[in-house]
């Protein structure tokens, strides 16, 4: 067991200490810490398939978005809340006729064609990023380049872990796979679910261990590259996990900090004592370690699970 305790400066957030336990096993690193993705199959097959369920995802649907907003809204679970969130923003965001993703300089700063659009996608933000909420930032440490390392080295990065995209925020997107371990449906997994995440070789899809903090079994998934939005733009650099582009809202309701959709290659940032924080790209990451949050309602509960007892940790953070 590796127990490692961070304390963050005002900077970041006043009286925030975190504390990560890891607990590694040769089962935890397997397929996800290998250095070859050949052994799990063909993989521009499994790229193809992966792709076309991404794209179908992130494919506007007016008949789902109205049904789910024919609902009360505190009746819509948590992940329908997020798919009526995808579903604005996939028909907020600039089109041409052709219905293909707009991007140019003059398209920085966008408004949603219409005010309820735009009213929708704050009313959902700032319910996604509320403290009961498990698809808000979390606090975490980041090892990048080498998997299989945290072990053995300091963390290179910490802070408080986001995804730069509003469509993604807390919440890391996968691929499950079947029984085959072939592709077969897309999910957004809440940081607040994970204990930490083991990325495999580099790739448009990259194989990684999903390790949970809430009892279930650890599992491989595919993790895409891109923002699942890029598909709607014909400009190739934004589907080569090259670039990263992000479309600001001119306006958010009640929210009083800037957030933009994500085009391209997904970026993480970690909100720190640097001013801007610090941006990544998640092709960079080797290994996720969520941190445990003595102020989280589920501290407890995510202590006793990683076999350490609440109490201890708190004395030893008063010592």
């Amino acid at each position: 067991m590796k127990l490692i305790i961070v304390i963050l400066g005002v900077g970041l957030a006043i009286g925030l200490i975190m504390v990560i336990v890891f607990k590694r096993s040769r089962v935890e690193h397997q397929a996800a810490g290998s250095s070859s993705a050949q052994e799990w199959g063909n993989y521009q097959d499994i790229v193809e398939l992966a792709r076309k369920i991404q794209m179908d995802y992130w494919t506007p649907n007016a008949n789902e978005k109205a049904q789910l907003l024919s609902r009360d809204f505190n009746d819509l679970t948590w992940k329908e809340k997020l798919r009526l969130l995808h579903l604005t923003c996939l028909e907020a965001v600039p089109k041409d006729r052709e219905e293909k993703l707009l991007i140019n300089d003059d398209l920085e700063e966008f408004r949603a064609p219409n005010d309820s659009d735009r009213d929708m996608v704050s009313k959902i933000l700032l319910e996604m990023i509320s403290g009961d909420s498990p698809f808000r930032p979390q606090p975490a440490v980041i090892w990048q380049t080498e998997n299989g390392r945290s072990d053995e080295r300091n963390h290179d990065l910490e802070g408080v872990l986001k995804n730069i995209s509003l469509t993604h925020i807390g919440c890391l997107e996968v691929i499950h796979l079947d029984e085959n371990r072939r592709p077969k449906s897309l999910d957004f997994i809440p940081f607040d679910d994970l204990r930490a995440v083991v990325f495999a070789t580099s790739g448009i899809y990259r194989y990684a261990n999903l390790l949970f903090d809430d009892g279930r079994d650890n599992e491989i998934v595919l993790v895409p590259l891109l923002y699942g939005i890029s598909f709607l733009t014909t400009e190739y650099c934004y589907q080569d996990g090259s670039l990263t582009r992000s479309l600001y809202f001119e306006e958010l309701t009640g929210v009083d900090q800037p957030f933009a959709i994500g085009v391209g290659h997904q970026d993480l940032i970690l909100l720190n004592e640097s001013p801007l924080g610090t941006l990544f790209g998640i092709g960079s990451v080797a290994e996720i370690g969520m941190v445990l949050d003595i102020s989280s309602p589920k501290f407890e509960q995510k202590c006793r699970f990683r076999g350490i007892d609440p109490e201890d940790v708190r004395k030893s953070i008063k010592q």
